[in-house]
């Protein structure tokens, strides 16, 4: 038995301490907070929605949202937020109008342990969401019907209207749970016979949301007999401007007196104590006095119950100038040095006037002069722009008093603008080494001489190409014989002093110098025959007294004197050259007129053995003419002769005619052949002949 008792009793001790280690397990495993929002500096208005969120280490059921007005010391419940699975979570917060600026929120779940707290305070400002736009500094006659208005920028629903006749201190019901409207809204009301004039509005739409008239307004026991019809808001009178203040008389008035406001109605300036009233009507000049406002009204007294005030506030505004600068108005650009014109119109007689500039878009002024006349209308004045090159000029003309004004918006002052332009070259021009070329330039101010320079470095620096040539009324030219300083960076500059310069607007080229004489034989592609007499020719387009030839035999790698010195004509020459033997197919001729005046053959030709004509002997019994000739060859002497074969030097056949019987000449028309040296052989019934022939077109 003793044995049961002590399994049992162990047994229990052991549950014990599961039970124990349970609980010990679940109070450490309580959740902690981080609140993310609001955490300090916020400006939350009243009746606004707001987030409150957070971060927990882990799920809940429920968070407890709690709010402090006071910096922690003491807490009010926000609401209970549902929890979850997440380890994140955030309360949509309708913000209490309890306007404080030592304001956290809280969270926790289950107990404070573990609580998350804003980590800074923030504020909760109160703000009315209605506003009363009428009455306020006016005048409501007893028993009339007028309109009590205001804004709303809260969503409302309904308002209460009150108002006072002792400045506040007590108040009367207008009417209760009207309508609030939306952005808008408004009462009609039948005025009460509770003549005062410290009379106010409230309208209440419960909460802050409440507003009063913020300047107080009268009630008048009987009717005015006077109506005021300007001001009545919104004009904008000028100091200085004379204007009319109008009113009708509903009653027969003797005089009035006149003042204004110029804080909406708290405090009032006379403008006249007495005037007269006039009929059924009256008006009075007034001269704007400097009191500038956008908060004025005009109030009429002419005893009793008979005043009126504007129904509301218009401006007095600056004086305006009776002065307007036209010239220059904004956007010019104006060049350092030139002259510009400065203009200006008036609208009231002005004598003279000063006038002034600033670069620093009015921060500081400099004179320009200190007086000029101006017209009736206006005036102009010739202005040299100095040197104060900026984006932010003005001018500033003033012909005393209100009669100021400035340029509407900046202008320029640029540095300055030459008045003189390189015409060529002007980009993309190719000047060869000792070619002499045209620079010209364009001028539209007068210049006596200019200077000339070039660069070959894209203007990096520059080199004299003469120090002073004269320029001309529009301009001028200056014949240039190009220098061996080859390069593609190449530009002209123009300098007739001053702001007068010009550069070429693009980079040109100067070349390797280019031959004025051309070889037009031998080509390419000429066989000449060992032994022959050949023609070397050649054409030149400049003067050229003579000429050296040279030949090579291996494409120009190296080249042999044909002879060292040749008159040369006036477009060119020839020289007949007996073909050494010297065999190759790798064959060219150079023509040297010194200089950059050489040429070479644009291909190569072949100099070759033989001819490979058949053997003939020379009979002088034919007779050929002419030749040379042009298209046509004629042959005499032919009674014999069968037939007639023309080759050329590679011996080639290029024209033939047999069968002839019985011809005393033969007439060849050869107008096909190419202009060159050809061998004509003529075959009798006794031998052949052979006769070299030349065509020339």
């Amino acid at each position: 038995m003793r044995k049961f008792y002590n399994k049992t009793e162990k047994l229990i001790k052991a549950a014990l301490m599961c039970a124990l280690l349970l609980i010990s397990g679940f109070a450490l495993a309580q959740p902690t907070f981080t609140l993310t929002a609001p955490n300090g500096g916020q400006n939350f208005l009243a009746g606004s929605t707001q987030t409150i969120s957070w971060v927990v280490s882990m799920p809940v059921m429920a968070v407890q949202l709690d709010l402090s007005t006071n910096g922690g010391v003491t807490w009010s419940s926000i609401a209970v937020a549902p929890g979850g699975t997440a380890t994140t979570g955030s309360y949509a917060w309708t913000v209490p109008n309890s306007g404080s600026n030592f304001c956290l929120v809280r969270a926790y779940s289950g107990s404070t342990v573990g609580l998350g707290v804003s980590a800074s305070v923030f504020t909760i400002s109160g703000a009315s969401g209605i506003s009363l736009t009428a009455p306020s500094g006016i005048v409501w006659a007893a028993n009339s019907v007028q309109n009590i208005t205001w804004l709303n920028t809260v969503p409302l629903s309904t308002v209460n209207i009150d108002y006072t006749t002792n400045n506040g201190l007590t108040w009367s019901v207008v009417a209760t749970n009207q309508p609030a409207g939306g952005m808008m809204g408004g009462f009609t009301w039948t005025v009460p016979n509770t003549p005062s004039g410290n009379c106010k509005v409230r309208v209440n739409a419960g909460g802050i949301n409440t507003s009063t008239s913020t300047v107080n307004f009268t009630i008048s026991g009987t009717p005015s007999g006077i109506v005021l019809t300007s001001p009545n808001g919104g004009q904008n009178w000028p100091v200085g401007s004379t204007q009319l203040i109008t009113w009708n008389n509903l009653v027969v008035l003797s005089s009035v007196q006149i003042e204004y406001s110029q804080n909406a109605g708290l405090t009032w300036s006379s403008v006249v104590a007495s005037t007269p009233a006039g009929g059924t009507s009256g008006t009075y000049s007034w001269v704007v006095p400097p009191t500038i406002s956008s908060q004025c009204l005009v109030r009429l007294n002419a005893g009793g119950p008979h005043t009126a005030t504007s129904v509301a506030t218009f401006s007095i505004s600056a004086p305006v100038s009776q002065l307007t600068v036209t010239a220059p108005n904004g956007g010019q650009n104006w060049a350092v040095g030139s002259s510009q014109v400065i203009s200006w119109g008036v609208s009231t007689p002005i004598m003279s006037v000063s006038i002034e500039y600033s670069t620093n878009n009015g921060a500081t002024y400099s004179t320009v002069i200190a007086s000029t006349p101006s017209g009736g209308a206006g005036g102009t004045y010739n202005w040299t722009i100095p040197n104060t090159i900026s984006s932010q000029c003005l001018v500033r003309v003033n012909g005393g008093g209100a009669n100021v004004d400035v340029s509407n918006a900046t202008f320029s002052i640029s540095a300055p603008v030459s008045q003189l332009t390189v015409t060529a070259p002007n980009g993309g021009e190719n000047w060869a080494v000792g070619s002499t070329q045209v620079v010209s330039w364009s001028t539209s101010t007068p210049i006596t001489t200019v200077s000339i320079e070039y660069s070959i470095n894209n203007g990096l620096t520059y080199s004299t190409v003469i120090a002073s040539t004269p320029n001309g009324i529009v301009g001028g030219t200056y014949n240039w014989t190009i220098p061996n300083t080859i390069s593609s960076q190449c530009l002209v500059r123009v300098n007739g002093g001053g702001a007068n310069v010009d550069v070429s607007n693009a980079t040109f080229t100067i070349s390797a110098p280019v031959s004025q004489l051309t070889v037009t034989a031998p080509n390419g592609g000429e066989n000449w025959a060992v032994g022959s007499t050949q023609t070397i020719s050649w054409v030149n387009s400049t003067p050229i007294t003579t000429v050296s030839i040279e030949y090579s035999i291996n494409n120009g790698l190296t080249y042999s004197t044909v002879i060292a010195s040749t008159p040369n004509g006036i477009v060119g020459g020839t020289y007949n050259w007996t073909i050494p033997n010297t065999i190759s197919s790798q064959c060219l001729v150079r023509v040297n007129g010194g200089g950059a005046n050489v040429d070479v053959s644009n291909a190569t030709f072949t100099i070759t053995s033989t001819i490979g004509l058949p053997k003939h002997t020379v009979n002088s019994d034919y007779a050929i003419a002419p030749n040379p000739f042009a298209s046509t060859l004629k042959i005499y002497n032919t009674s014999t002769v069968s037939s007639v074969k023309i080759s050329d030097l590679t011996g080639k056949t290029v024209y033939i005619l047999n069968d002839i019987t019985n011809l005393d000449s033969i007439d060849l028309d050869l107008n096909e052949l190419n202009v060159g040296i050809y061998f004509l052989s003529i075959t009798s019934n006794r031998n052949t002949t052979t006769k070299k022939i030349v065509k020339t077109n």
